[in-house]
């Protein structure tokens, strides 16, 4: 597929008004430099930068190949001095952009959700219809695991533990225990033959339903284990609250309910003073609040986003400021 080709990034209209109010109140500061934690296709930041001349974007990603094609195809921007590309890890961020660059940022977006070029390119492993590859790592020169190698060479049990607490398989222990009876005859090679055998698992079990392919929280618990994405997420968010300057604002948007617990749980803690237990009386952690949450709750995809794109149906945009 082409590089944008069936793109449609999530929650877009919403994370532009967001940054709409963000940008009227730039005041004397007059940051100028937005980071896209996530850029993918750069299907949030491209329209930042069509809008808003005064804008420069340091756009994240930890995909050599995405790199490479978007210094292509957005090549103008490059050349313009107002889009920067970096090949990272966005949990490493702290490392790659320098501390002047950090004063001049407005805000940032991360969006935790794979982008369609990834998920639909043949060869990488996270398309359950793929059968060239059993990959999955965003960055396959890591020295990280394959997802391949995780089902063939963990333990069942270690198997079972990534299903379950990665994704709230609840088939999990079934579908690790199929896992370890077909590897012994034969490796498993593809997302294609990894998902058929937890579709086979799921029909043994008619009483457990999905309202999605029966493969989907199996394969994503996978993608999520050999990225180390909720670590990742952890890091991001807390390196955030040391290095964002006063007042600038990261979006985040989250696809699944145990990243948005990440989320969730980072903006209760770090939004209040004292964190001692409560029965210790006079505070002892010398906490003090680092971030609020702009919306009382997330902001979700209206029914007409949904009809357009399904994807979008667990989408949930956070917004943090710093203070």
């Amino acid at each position: 597929m082409n590089f944008r080709e069936g793109h449609v990034p999530v929650l877009l209209n919403e994370f532009l008004a967001g940054f709409a109010v963000l940008s009227e109140s730039r005041g004397a500061a007059c940051r100028d430099r937005f980071v896209d934690f996530t850029f993918g296709l750069g299907g949030h930041s491209l329209p930042l930068l069509e809008k808003y001349d005064w804008l420069k974007v340091t756009a994240f990603d930890a995909d050599p190949l995405t790199i490479a094609r978007a210094a292509e195809v957005y090549k103008n921007y490059v050349s313009a001095g107002r889009l920067t590309l970096v090949n990272g890890n966005f949990a490493n961020f702290d490392s790659l952009i320098s501390a002047a660059d950090m004063q001049n940022v407005i805000g940032a977006i991360a969006d935790f959700g794979i982008s369609n070029y990834q998920l639909f390119e043949k060869g990488r492993g996270f398309s359950f219809d793929d059968d060239r590859s059993f990959d999955m790592r965003i960055d396959q020169q890591s020295e990280g695991p394959s997802a391949a190698r995780v089902v063939n060479d963990f333990s069942e049990e270690e198997l079972g533990d990534i299903f379950f607490h990665l994704a709230d398989e609840r088939l999990a222990r079934q579908i690790a225990r199929a896992v370890a009876e077909r590897r012994r005859e034969r490796p498993i090679e593809t997302c294609s033959q990894f998902a058929e055998i937890v579709r086979t698992v799921y029909k043994r079990n008619p009483k457990v339903k999905t309202g999605v392919d029966f493969a989907t929280k199996a394969v994503m618990a996978l993608r999520i284990f050999v990225n180390s994405e909720f670590d990742n997420i952890k890091s991001l968010l807390e390196k955030a609250a040391v290095n964002f300057v006063k007042n600038s604002r990261l979006f985040t948007i989250t696809f699944h309910s145990n990243e948005d617990r990440i989320v969730k749980e980072f903006i209760k803690n770090e939004s209040r003073g004292c964190i001692c237990p409560k029965e210790v009386i006079i505070c002892r952690c010398s906490h003090k609040a680092r971030v609020r949450a702009i919306d009382k709750k997330p902001l979700i995809a209206t029914d007409a986003e949904m009809a357009v794109n399904p994807r979008s149906r667990s989408a949930k945009l956070r917004t943090i400021e710093f203070i």
